[in-house]
């Protein structure tokens, strides 16, 4: 598994926040592929996850579902025991710049989700700029985290995993 993934998990598993988050924004590579984390609460686990592309998440519609998961351009792989499920886009152009949500299926009441925005550019990564992408995702993430139940042990292992 990517180390970058598994920092991800580590961090989710820090906190028992009610809801679904991801990161704000995230910069890939025309060609490239791109995996999204969307985490989610112990309460969702047995929901069906679905990710959609539009500005509002209860406006768009659903691209994949956890329920029907895809190979192929956009596909998503959920993980309940970890709280969290990702959705790969591959073979990204400029077309896929723009707004996405991560959505929880509720079947009596409203969805929760979260929306991230995707920059599709032009060029190849350098070193500094994929590491510069991670600790964007991985400050969101340790920010996310600490806005909820954080106690001074979680901090100082935060700490430890940036440094």
């Amino acid at each position: 598994m990517d180390p970058l993934m598994l920092l991800f998990l580590l961090i989710a598993g820090l906190t028992d926040a009610d809801n679904v988050s991801t990161v704000n924004w995230v910069s890939a590579w025309r060609g490239e592929s791109v995996t999204i984390p969307c985490f989610y609460s112990d309460r969702y686990k047995t929901h069906v996850k679905y990710w959609c592309r539009g500005h509002y998440r209860d406006s768009c519609p659903p691209i994949v579902h956890s329920d029907s998961p895809q190979e192929g351009k956009v596909s998503i792989r959920d993980d309940p025991d970890q709280q969290v499920f990702t959705v790969t886009i591959n073979n990204l152009t400029a077309g896929d710049s723009g707004y996405y949500s991560c959505g929880v299926k509720i079947s009596e009441g409203s969805d929760v989700g979260d929306r991230v925005s995707l920059s599709v550019t032009d060029g190849k990564m350098s070193v500094l700029q994929t590491v510069a992408n991670e600790m964007h995702i991985m400050q969101h993430v340790i920010q996310s985290e600490r806005k909820d139940t954080t106690t001074n042990t979680e901090k100082n292992i935060v700490e430890i995993i940036i440094f």
